[in-house]
């Protein structure tokens, strides 16, 4: 079954979305550099999703346009660097922290977060077939696509 992702691209996405009795939100867009894509913040139903690193919750971004199916919300994930961001690491990958980018993630209703990629420069999510997602990792890049676990 092919399901296509939701209207936008990384510079332009709805900021809600409402899908089997769930509200998704993509809240505080912020551009990662000027012109850049949007990064925001994610909340399902009202709570935020964050994850625990080390001993404290962070922050993680997240950018669009997203995938729904019924089990999982396919999104990239933005790991941001620098003075006015904390590093991000998922505590369940040892990911290089050597340049920001965006994982792509699926991120379950009641929160949980999966890394289901490398990290590239741009995620721009196109389409889920049965166990195969496929996205673009660059501005008019080719379309890409990697194997994901079965839900």
């Amino acid at each position: 079954m092919e399901i296509l992702a939701q209207e936008g691209t990384p510079w332009r996405f709805p900021v809600r979305y409402s899908f089997n009795d769930n509200i998704i939100k993509l809240i505080d867009h912020m551009e990662i550099g000027m012109g850049g894509p949007l990064m925001a913040g994610l909340f399902i139903n009202g709570t935020e999703v964050s994850v625990l690193n080390g001993k404290k919750y962070c922050h993680y971004t997240f950018g669009g346009p997203i995938i729904l199916t019924e089990e999982y919300i396919y999104i990239p994930l933005f790991e941001a660097r620098g003075k006015k961001y904390q590093t991000i690491k998922p505590t369940h990958l040892d990911c290089p922290t050597d340049f920001p980018g965006y994982y792509i993630s699926r991120v379950s209703y009641n929160g949980d977060i999966e890394i289901l990629s490398e990290k590239f420069p741009l995620v721009q999510l196109i389409k889920k077939t049965d166990n195969t997602l496929f996205f673009k990792d660059r501005y008019g890049g080719a379309i890409k696509s990697i194997e994901i676990p079965s839900e």
